[in-house]
């Protein structure tokens, strides 16, 4: 218990962090909570999305009923928000102000999930360079974009995912 409260003491501390880098690019903007509200509700939800916290929307207030049916229903929402309705929420993060250019909540949003695929991907690469090469069997990456191992590695008959699942938005 103590490892998994010191886990999400961290992960909590990571995302007020990075809430406080989109407040720090609000305020360059010219951007204040009492003029643009909707623009920091727009960053916290982008915050809250990528780091399986996302809303509930409607069904905010039956949280606690779904969290007794489903397994974790907003790292739930938080999937479908990054997969199948992606597009909906980059258009809910746009620009909403008269100010010229992409909005805080999609320049983060787009700036966190770049990263987050360019560094699991160096991850996997280096890995298939040194489990594809050698001589034992039983470890591997799959690299076929067709199979559904694609981007796991194997060790044995055991699959380890550092997409996390999210390997469907890659390929």
């Amino acid at each position: 218990k103590a490892f998994e409260r010191a886990g999400v003491g961290y992960l909590d501390t990571m995302r007020v962090l990075r809430y406080l880098d989109g407040v720090e690019m609000l305020k360059e903007k010219g951007f204040t909570p009492e003029k643009n509200p909707q623009e920091y509700k727009d960053v916290a939800d982008v915050i809250n999305t990528l780091t399986s916290r996302a809303s509930l929307g409607r069904l905010e207030q039956n949280a606690d009923l779904m969290a007794k049916v489903f397994f974790s229903p907003r790292n739930w929402a938080s999937m479908l928000k990054q997969t199948i309705l992606l597009p909906r929420q980059l258009y809910k993060w746009r620009n909403k102000t008269d100010a010229p250019g992409i909005s805080v909540a999609n320049k983060m949003a787009l700036a966190d999930f770049s990263k987050y695929v360019g560094l699991t991907t160096a991850m996997v690469a280096m890995f298939a360079v040194g489990l594809n090469n050698d001589d034992d069997d039983e470890t591997s990456v799959e690299t076929d974009p067709r199979s559904s191992d694609f981007g796991k590695i194997k060790i044995g008959k055991k699959r380890i995912d550092p997409w996390g699942g999210r390997i469907q938005q890659v390929v």
